[in-house]
């Protein structure tokens, strides 16, 4: 995938490309879409752990999310540049259903609404992720700040960070 992003991948690409072979690789997948159904699950189950980390602190901070980029870099990679969208879309749903259930604030907005700006944090969000993932790491404690900042208080906040 990272020698032509809009090739398609095949068990051969994969077999060709690791130590694995065909036999091994078909013990533990059924087919190329199972492969990539499981990446995608391992995906969004590390978002997950991420998640559950940040909503057991008494103060929001996105460090958790940080650190699984860090200690996850290449199923973060193919979460960026080459999944098919299905953890991302499971993320979304997981938010949604977080601000439904516990917060008052959210329960005001249709189901159209909170959609639409939960996607758009998420999109926020994602560009904070791959800005420290295409600057191999550097500047995370900024870049953490300043997402809390906006997420706890928004754009407003970010003078305080200038």
């Amino acid at each position: 995938m990272d020698k032509d992003r809009n090739a398609s991948l095949s068990v051969t690409d994969i077999c060709d490309n690791t130590t694995v072979n065909r036999g091994t690789f078909y013990l533990h997948y059924s087919s190329m879409e199972d492969f990539l159904s499981r990446l995608e699950d391992s995906c969004y189950d590390e978002l997950v752990k991420a998640m559950n980390q940040i909503h057991a602190q008494v103060h929001f901070t996105s460090e958790p999310l940080f650190d699984m980029i860090e200690n996850n870099k290449n199923l973060f990679r193919y979460y960026t540049f080459y999944s098919r969208g299905v953890a991302k879309e499971k993320w979304a749903d997981s938010i949604k259903e977080y601000l439904h259930t516990r917060s008052n604030k959210w329960k005001k907005y249709s189901e159209e609404q909170l959609d639409l700006m939960v996607h758009f944090l998420i999109g926020g969000v994602h560009t904070y992720f791959v800005s420290f993932y295409e600057h191999n790491f550097e500047n995370k404690q900024y870049l953490i700040d300043s997402l809390d900042t906006i997420v706890t208080k928004g754009t407003r906040g970010m003078n305080q960070l200038v």
